[in-house]
């Protein structure tokens, strides 16, 4: 069984915050979701989210509030 646990822990081991682009689609909630899973409270505490609004589809505001809505469910920045 593969699992994200040692990479996360070596992770939450270094200094610094790290970034996570967050699209809102499937791969990046996905890989959000086993973060949140799997990460330590002092990786977590890292975390911050990133989405970028280039405002080139006409769902881009529904895109950019549903991200917003997907941090705020998992209590990230």
């Amino acid at each position: 069984m593969l699992t994200l646990k040692p990479l996360l822990d070596d992770l939450a081991s270094s200094a610094g915050t790290f970034f996570l682009g967050f699209s809102g689609g499937m791969d990046s909630t996905v890989l959000l979701d086993l973060i949140a899973k799997e990460a330590s409270v002092e990786l977590i505490n890292k975390v911050h989210l990133i989405h970028i609004d280039h405002g080139l589809s006409p769902n881009a505001k529904q895109w950019s509030e549903h991200c917003i809505t997907q941090a705020n469910l998992r209590k990230l920045p």
